[in-house]
C-alpha cells in the first residue's frame, strides 16, 4: 500500500482595511508531500513568512519556516544511518566514565607493550591513546559519526547546517533501533531424537 503523506498546513492572511479594523481569512490546504509539483524552488520560495502558521504536534500554531517541506528527507537520513552503522551511543556525552576509563585502561597496556613505543615517555603514550578514544567514539557515537551522504561531515554538522537552512532548531533527542528477528528465539531441532520418535 502506497503511504501518502498528508501536511497539514493553517494560513492565516491578515488583510487590514483600517488603522480601526482588521479582517482575518482563513485557508486550511491539504496536500501530498509533493504538493510543490517540479517547477524550479527559488531562494524566496523558502523564506520565512511570519503570516503563513503551521499547527504543529503539540497543538500549537508556528510560523512555517519550511513552507515546502524541502528538508523532510533528513529523519529518513538519521534513521538510515542508525540502521546501516549501529551506533551503541547517540552522543559522545552519554558515554560513561567507566566505559573510557576501561578502554584507557586497555590500550594503554596494548601502547606500552608495542614495541614502537619503548622509548616514549607515558605522557605521550597517554596523549596517543585518548586521541584513539576521541577517533573511537566516531565509530559508535551517532552524532560524532561521519554523515553516510558526505563523510566529510559529521551527523552532528549535518543537522546544524539543515537546521540554519530552514532557521529553526532541530535536535535529536533519541531513536530506537530494532533488528530483523531480534529477540527471536531460533528452534534447535534434534534430528537423531526426532528419528527415535518416529521408530518409537
Amino acid at each position: 500500500m502506497k503511504k501518502i503523506y498528508i501536511f497539514l498546513f493553517l494560513l492565516i492572511t491578515t488583510l487590514v482595511a483600517s488603522q480601526a479594523s482588521a479582517h482575518k481569512r482563513l485557508f486550511i490546504l491539504l496536500g501530498q508531500s509533493n504538493m510543490s509539483g517540479r517547477a524550479p524552488i527559488e531562494d524566496a520560495d523558502m523564506a520565512v513568512c511570519p503570516m503563513v502558521k503551521l499547527l504543529n504536534a503539540d497543538g500549537h500554531f508556528e510560523v512555517l519556516r519550511n513552507p515546502l517541506n524541502r528538508f523532510s528527507n533528513i529523519r529518513k537520513d538519521i534513521a538510515m544511518q542508525i540502521a546501516a552503522l549501529n551506533p551503541t551511543y547517540m552522543d559522545k556525552s552519554d558515554v560513561s566514565e567507566e566505559f573510557i576509563a576501561k578502554e584507557k585502561e586497555i590500550r594503554l597496556a596494548q601502547a606500552k607493550e608495542d614495541p614502537k613505543n619503548a622509548k616514549k615517555p607515558d605522557a605521550i603514550i597517554e596523549k596517543i591513546v585518548m586521541g584513539g578514544i576521541g577517533k573511537y567514539f566516531k565509530e559508535i557515537c551517532l552524532l560524532q559519526q561521519p554523515f553516510v551522504k558526505d563523510d566529510k561531515v559529521s551527523v552532528e554538522d549535518h543537522i546544524a547546517a539543515v537546521a540554519k537552512q530552514i532557521g529553526a532548531s532541530i535536535k535529536l533527542v533519541g531513536y530506537t533501533r530494532f533488528e530483523k528477528g531480534e529477540g527471536i528465539e531460533k528452534r534447535q531441532d534434534d534430528l537423531a531424537e526426532e528419528v527415535a520418535k518416529l521408530v518409537k
